[in-house]
Formats: C-alpha cells, structure tokens, sequence
C-alpha cells in the first residue's frame, strides 16, 4: 500500500469518526464520490473540494495534505 492510500484511508477513518464520508461530502457539493476520492488523493486539485474535506476534518487544507506529504499535481485544477 503506497503512503498516499495509506494516508487516504487514514482520512476516511476521520470522517467516519466525525460522522462524515465522502460520499456526504459529495452530495453536499453535487459532485460524484469519485471527485472526492481524486482531490482526496491529489489525482484532480479542486479547492473546492478540498476546503470541504478540510471543513469536515476541522483541519486547514495545508495541514491535512501537508502531513501526507501529497504534492499537487501541475495543471490538473478546477
């Protein structure tokens, strides 16, 4: 399992335990699951997505994908 899965399933287990998933925030911001899981795993950059994330986390957006070491992906950004 590479760090950025790890890490991924790390952030999942958050959620739950915040009664979140991605699946929720997805629905929040009518997008796909799949959106969440990509910008989760810094496949897609949507800051949109990802300031959910961070919100449900309670986390700031750089400290949850700076802890994972994730760099952002040139030129793939919504």
């Amino acid at each position: 399992m590479s760090m950025t899965d790890d890490y991924h399933n790390r952030m999942k287990a958050a959620l739950r335990e915040r009664g979140s998933s991605f699946s929720k925030i997805a629905r929040e911001l009518g997008v796909g699951r799949s959106a969440v899981t990509h910008a989760a795993k810094r496949r897609h950059v949507s800051k949109r997505i990802e300031t959910a994330i961070a919100a449900h986390l309670g986390k700031d957006i750089d400290e949850i994908w700076g802890e994972a070491g994730v760099p952002l992906q040139e030129g793939r950004q919504s």
